[in-house]
């Protein structure tokens, strides 16, 4: 229901000047009064015209009142019933007051004429009502009566004033009661003092008409800007009885009554303040209860200064506004003890937990980075991410973050760097993604997103890191993304993706490519060499087949090299390993059919420390070249066709771990060999089990 009109003044119930306590108020202002302190517009019950109409009379009929969401089950006691029940008491009471009050004003200040074609101050039966202040600076005064002055030439007159005096004390009765029950306390009647398990104590509780009046403009305020649901800003405390406040009602509250800074409800960077307050009510002191504890754990941010204090939001910590007005751009003062348009919310690693409310990407407009990283934020992402016109950098990884990525991410035209991975989204890329033209940094791996991997977002032309690892993404590798010009670290590995590797049409500037732990099939294209600068090849655990391309040795860039876990055929080849002086992991194992010899050119590989290539089918001895790989820290050659004796590794100061069983090396392992297990070989396995072993070693950790 449309919220009535702000009362004109005056406390509740008696008291305070003003309204039913102190100079007269017109029946209308009297009808306002009630309806506004009884909450019917919180209460979400809806009046038509005729309905009001009937409330102003005073008989109100149940069925003018729709209680929408409020409508409990039968038998339970319903929240708008309540209050229309009270607004019935207070019409009924305020139209005798008033029927009273026009005919004793009529009587006494305007006798009619016989001119006169009415005989009240209205200009119809319920027309509009004289102000207060007419009324007050009358001839008729109740105050004189009061005391007993004689103003009338008949006492008589004196006793339809004093009837009016005691109606005007019933209705401050019923209003009082409708206060305390709706506002001060629980649905039951009961005070906002009793003890209850639901939120009740986290609402303030208006003190007199100047609060109440700030509280209703506020709220109008929130309402008009249609950030929040009417429902959310609903402050009744008897709704609350048995669960908490919605963070928005707390803020609100806040905001009207407990912020020192008291922000006019007209001021510009109100709303501003009150997002945040939503924030902070959505995410600050959430209690956890602990499996088979009755007590519940609070958690609180880590660091949490200035908010929720008389500071302006540009001295929160972790908020920073615009420049200070006033000040030259130039000095770029951007935290200081006032309010402004926020530009940055960067709270990372600072123990947040709940849902963030869709109010941050409501109203904080101007913003240009969200840093909100390793925390513990619930939910999913608001669809109005997209009125961030001016957002360029949203950091959310490391939560735990649930639902879709929203569609309206596109309308960030200006963001460059997203990064939303390690949380639990789902369902499927957005094609709006194709729309943000700024962005260089796509991060969305570790969650559980499927579906296709949209082809356009190969026309991102300034997209340089794309993460969408360790999802569950099928269909085949747009060929687009790996001719993306200015793509230099691409990482698609541990999905469900199917079909052949794309061919590089052109030179690229890749750096990473991981595309491992998927069911791609074919052949290893060669036109992979075109990416001069790639550093990190990982096509390990597919289903590829074919051999190892020649043309792979043209990645002189390359520090790591993983084909492990594939079908791969044919020998390694020599020009790789003559090539490849960059190379420092060589991962070939779990190839069946690989064949061949290892290659003497592995002797060149000077900053190799970790090689490889056990379950596979090589054959041949190993090359005594292996001695002078003086970094080398891994040696797993094991579960092959290698036959001979072991070289002298003797000056391979930092291996680790050798593995050489499963093979039919013979001979015995020379005592300077063994001399590295007591500078840094901790594991040593060979065939020199049983009592006539292929090979002698004492000093193997483990004989097979």
């Amino acid at each position: 229901a449309k919220s009535p009109p702000s009362p004109g003044g005056g406390g509740s119930g008696g008291g305070s000047s003003g309204g039913l306590g102190g100079g007269l108020a017109s029946p209308e202002e009297v009808r306002n009064r009630a309806t506004f302190l009884l909450g019917l517009d919180i209460s979400r019950g809806s009046l038509d015209s005729n309905s009001r109409q009937h409330l102003i009379h005073g008989s109100l009929p149940d069925h003018h009142v729709s209680l929408g969401d409020n409508q409990e089950g039968q038998g339970g006691e319903n929240l708008g019933s309540r209050a229309a029940s009270l607004a019935r008491a207070a019409g009924r009471a305020s139209a005798k007051l008033s029927h009273k009050l026009r005919r004793d004003i009529n009587n006494r200040n305007h006798r009619p004429s016989e001119n006169d074609s009415h005989s009240t101050y209205f200009d119809d039966e319920y027309g509009s009502a004289p102000s207060a202040s007419r009324l007050r600076n009358s001839r008729f005064n109740m105050a004189d009566e009061e005391l007993g002055i004689d103003i009338a030439p008949s006492r008589s007159r004196f006793k339809r004033p004093k009837l009016a005096v005691a109606a005007t004390l019933l209705i401050a009765a019923v209003v009082a009661f409708a206060y305390t029950a709706f506002w001060g306390g629980g649905g039951d009647g009961t005070s906002s003092n009793s003890s209850s398990s639901g939120g009740g104590d986290l609402i303030a509780t208006p003190q007199g008409a100047e609060q109440e009046v700030r509280l209703y403009e506020i709220r109008q305020r929130i309402r008009d800007s249609e950030m929040t649901d009417v429902g959310d800003i609903d402050c009744l405390e008897s709704k609350w009885a048995d669960q908490p406040p919605t963070p928005q009602c707390q803020a609100v509250n806040w905001l009207a009554l407990k912020d020192p800074m008291k922000v006019a409800p007209d001021n510009e960077y109100l709303l501003q303040r009150y997002a945040l307050a939503c924030f902070w009510y959505a995410t600050f002191g959430l209690s956890e209860q602990t499996e088979g504890h009755d007590d519940a754990e609070l958690h609180y941010w880590t660091d949490h200064t200035g908010w929720m204090t008389g500071a302006g939001i540009c001295s929160w910590v972790g908020i920073i506004c615009h420049h200070q007005p006033g000040t030259d751009p130039k000095d770029n003062i951007r935290t200081y003890d006032d309010n402004n348009l926020v530009t940055h919310l960067r709270l990372p690693d600072n123990s947040i937990r709940g849902a963030m409310p869709g109010e941050v990407f409501y109203h904080l407009t101007e913003i240009r980075q969200i840093d909100l990283s390793d925390n513990s934020l619930t939910g999913s992402i608001s669809d109005d991410i997209g009125r961030l016109k001016f957002l360029q950098y949203l950091y959310l990884y490391n939560n735990v973050l649930t639902g879709s990525i929203p569609s309206r991410i596109g309308d960030c035209i200006d963001v460059r760097e997203i990064d939303t991975s390690d949380n639990s989204l789902s369902s499927t890329l957005p094609e709006s993604f194709s729309q943000l033209r700024s962005l260089s940094l796509l991060a969305l791996f570790d969650n559980q997103l499927s579906g296709s991997v949209p082809e356009d977002l190969g026309t991102l032309g300034l997209l340089e890191v794309l993460y969408l690892d360790n999802n569950k993404f099928e269909g085949t590798i747009p060929e687009s993304l790996l001719n993306l010009p200015k793509l230099y670290d691409f990482r698609i590995n541990k999905n469900s993706l199917t079909g052949q590797i794309p061919e590089t049409k052109q030179a690229g500037v890749l750096e990473l490519l991981y595309l491992d732990s998927n069911g791609l099939t074919g052949f290893i294209p060669s036109s992979l060499s075109r990416h001069k600068r790639l550093a990190s090849l990982r096509l390990f655990s597919n289903k590829l087949i074919g051999a190892i391309p020649s043309e792979l040795s043209a990645l002189t860039s390359l520090d790591h090299l993983s084909l492990e876990f594939n079908q791969l055929q044919g020998s390694i080849p020599h020009e790789l390993l003559a090539s490849l002086s960059h190379l420092s992991e060589l991962y070939l194992q779990g190839n069946a059919e690989l064949s061949g010899t290892i290659p003497t050119q592995i002797g060149e590989l000077a900053d190799l420390k970790e090689f490889r290539a056990h379950d596979c089918s090589i054959s041949g001895s190993i090359p005594s070249q292996v001695g002078k790989l003086y970094r080398l820290e891994v040696l797993d050659v094991s579960n092959n066709k290698l036959s001979s004796s072991l070289p002298d590794i003797s000056q391979l100061e930092k291996l680790t771990h050798l593995k050489i069983g499963g093979n039919v090396i013979t001979g015995i392992v020379s005592n300077d060999n063994c001399e590295l297990t007591k500078f840094s070989l901790e594991e040593f396995s060979a065939d020199c089990a049983g009592y006539s072993p292929d090979i002698v070693c004492a000093c193997c950790s483990e004989c097979l």
